[in-house]
């Protein structure tokens, strides 16, 4: 199916979806050119990776005033190529193992409901076998509060005029109090008046004003409450029905398990891989090119398609272009993709641009630096060896 429009309201039961579900995947979800990725593990969210800048390890560190920017500073002042932050944070004595958890724990949890602050993007789930369940320790697993997060999001991102119209349409009616509602409302971990809500709506249809008269919440978090609770299906309203989409993901159901050919995707992805990496790249194009319509965020497939076509350009296929941008797309939805690093460094090489390429090699010694062929790439593309050997050892890459 694709990726979806990512909307709060969608974001909200996406997430309570895959949590109560038990599914395991990776959801991603991006705006303009930066994106975020949470990792679930049988429901629980266990791990994530963003490259928003204010989601860094060093912003994050500083602002939760878990270590001060001066020594930070200087700390990372002195890291070498492929020297890690974590380990020396822990060599300097500013955070120790322990600490590292806590915070990103911490962080997981403000990962997970960030996404409320973007009113607009693409969203996509990727499942993921449960069995990788039994290959990651329980002990390493960070334990978060998945409904105490969304409505701390909801508190910080979600602002009154973005919902209100919505909350109090008139055609919408009254609230109704759903069963679960008292158990939803302890795990959000309400305070008062708020908790008043669950008994104030058991059994009974109300209206929004004299749910407001009742609960005597002044500072305008009761809107944000309602909202969240109609979100999550844990309120209905009288004459108004959630929509089948937000029912599905609320059970846990993904757009990608409509694609009834979504499992051949994984095999033609496969075959597409083995035409690339064996120079057949007139028989990778069509397939990938398939894969593309249906996956137009995939960074494996754009990089692919990408390298294909600038070895095939001239040769009839210049209606998809020379491949460039989609290895730039590729890059841009996952700096960690090292086919389309590698790609667009042997680009430069092949245009002999070496401030490009070894811009890109050193990304990829940052990423792999025990690969004897990035290294000995990184030497020949700083005085400009451009010959066919510069990209040898092939069984040394990837």
């Amino acid at each position: 199916m694709g990726e979806q429009r990512h909307r709060i309201g969608t974001w909200v039961a996406a997430v309570l979806g895959l949590h109560r579900a038990g599914r395991t995947g990776v959801l991603e979800v991006r705006r303009e050119d930066h994106g975020r990725r949470i990792f679930f593990l049988r429901g629980r969210p266990i791990g994530y990776w963003s490259d928003v800048p204010s989601d860094s390890l060093e912003r994050t560190l500083t602002r939760s005033g878990r270590v001060a920017k001066a020594p930070l500073r200087e700390l990372m002042d002195g890291l070498g190529p492929g020297d890690a932050l974590e380990q020396a944070l822990i060599d300097a004595d500013l955070l120790d193992a322990a600490g590292q958890q806590e915070h990103h724990k911490a962080e997981l949890a403000r990962i997970l409901a960030a996404p409320l602050a973007w009113p607009d993007g693409t969203w996509l789930f990727t499942t993921r076998p449960d069995t990788l369940a039994e290959a990651i320790d329980p002990g390493l697993q960070p334990a978060i509060e998945v409904l105490a997060a969304l409505w701390t999001g909801v508190c910080e991102h979600v602002a009154m005029p973005a919902i209100i119209d919505e909350l109090t349409d008139p055609e919408a009616g009254d609230l109704l109090g759903r069963p679960a509602l008292t158990e939803v409302c302890e795990a959000l971990g309400l305070a008062a008046p708020l908790d008043r809500v669950p008994d104030l709506l058991r059994g009974q249809q109300k209206s929004l004003d004299q749910l407001f008269r009742d609960v005597g919440d002044t500072g305008g978090n009761l809107v944000q409450l309602i909202w969240l609770l109609e979100q999550m299906g844990s309120v209905g309203r009288s004459r108004r029905r959630a929509s089948k989409d937000q029912q599905r993901l609320l059970r846990g159901e993904m757009p990608e398990d409509d694609d009834a050919d979504r499992s051949l995707d994984g095999s033609q992805e496969d075959t597409a891989r083995a035409h690339v990496d064996a120079g057949r790249f007139a028989d990778a194009v069509p397939l990938l090119a398939e894969l593309r319509a249906s996956r137009p965020a995939s960074s494996p497939i754009l990089a692919d398609l990408g390298w294909a076509l600038w070895r095939l350009r001239g040769e009839g296929f210049e209606e998809h272009g020379d491949g460039v941008d989609l290895l730039k797309a590729a890059f841009a939805h996952d700096p960690r993709n090292i086919r389309a690093l590698e790609f667009l460094a042997r680009i430069a090489g092949e245009q002999e641009d070496g401030a490009l390429a070894r811009r890109y090699l050193a990304h990829l010694r940052m990423l792999k630096p025990d690969l004897p062929w990035v290294v000995a790439a990184f030497t020949k593309a700083a005085v400009g060896d451009w010959d066919r050997g510069f990209w040898s050892g092939e069984s040394d890459r990837v």
